[in-house]
């Protein structure tokens, strides 16, 4: 059975994109993971419970993240 949270949506990675749309930080991701991502930022919410249970990290995300991680964070 399929819920809203197996569904693709687009993750903001910061509020700057929903700001400044034209500025680049937005990704796709399910609706499980956005839902528990919420306002946090990306390595904030890569601390959560939630990720630690499903073993999600700076080393496991999708390269556009980790493009990201490396620009925005380091």
């Amino acid at each position: 059975m399929v819920t809203p949270f197996d569904k693709a949506t687009v993750e903001h990675m910061d509020d700057e994109s929903v700001k400044n749309p034209e500025k680049w930080n937005v990704t796709m991701c399910c609706g499980r993971c956005n839902s528990s991502h919420g306002n946090k930022d990306l390595i904030e919410w890569s601390k959560t419970d939630y990720c630690k249970e499903r073993n999600i990290n700076e080393q496991k995300v999708a390269p556009i993240i980790k493009e990201y991680i490396k620009k925005y964070y380091k």
